[in-house]
């Protein structure tokens, strides 16, 4: 038996052995669809990385969190799409966790750490988009698009996917404020 919960975003999945790993966000409930994530105080709800294993032949399912903080909007490399993958790159939200704000991170399985940038007070981000540097690099960009309210005004800011702490490498800024968006893509000229 498995208590219910929800999953609106999912990360990756592998095959291991005769089991299934799966990596998604994972919320309490479905009380996400009203509020991805309440702002102002810790919540039950929240949603956080979690890994599942689903085992078909023994008829079994685990789920283990490995990252215990709001996150959201998920993505791996192109190239590890259906396999094992060690980073996972994500939107972070609350300060309620103990110092991370609402930004972008670059997570790793393996050590369990996250690499964070911070959006400037006040603006508001994006879905990030993993653009590798070329080809199957492991190296690449990571986009995010932001909005400056008091400027009125949003930039794509264009981080190096491996040193996010460093800040932005460029930012594109726009005439105007561009409204959210999310579910961007980055498809190579030669697979279009």
């Amino acid at each position: 038996m498995v208590d219910a919960f929800w999953i609106w975003h999912f990360v990756n999945a592998f095959e291991d052995g005769g089991d299934i790993v799966v990596d998604a966000i994972r919320h309490d409930d479905f009380r996400v669809f009203a509020s991805p994530v309440d702002l102002n105080a810790k919540v039950s709800g929240e949603p956080a990385l979690w890994r599942f294993r689903l085992s078909p032949k023994q008829r079994g399912f685990s789920g283990e969190p490995l990252r215990p903080f709001p996150c959201e909007f998920p993505s791996v490399h192109p190239r590890h799409a259906g396999a094992e993958h060690r980073t996972v790159w994500l939107q972070t939200y609350t300060k309620a966790d103990g110092g991370e704000g609402a930004g972008v991170g670059r997570f790793d399985i393996q050590t369990r750490q996250t690499q964070y940038w911070y959006n400037p007070e006040g603006h508001l981000g994006s879905e990030p988009v993993f653009v590798p540097e070329h080809g199957n690099a492991p190296e690449g960009w990571l986009l995010q698009l932001l909005q400056d309210p008091e400027a009125e005004r949003s930039y794509l800011a264009v981080l190096d996917s491996e040193r996010l702490d460093a800040g932005p490498m460029a930012k594109v800024w726009f005439n105007q404020a561009i409204p959210m968006t999310f579910h961007g893509v980055f498809v190579p000229e030669a697979n279009r």
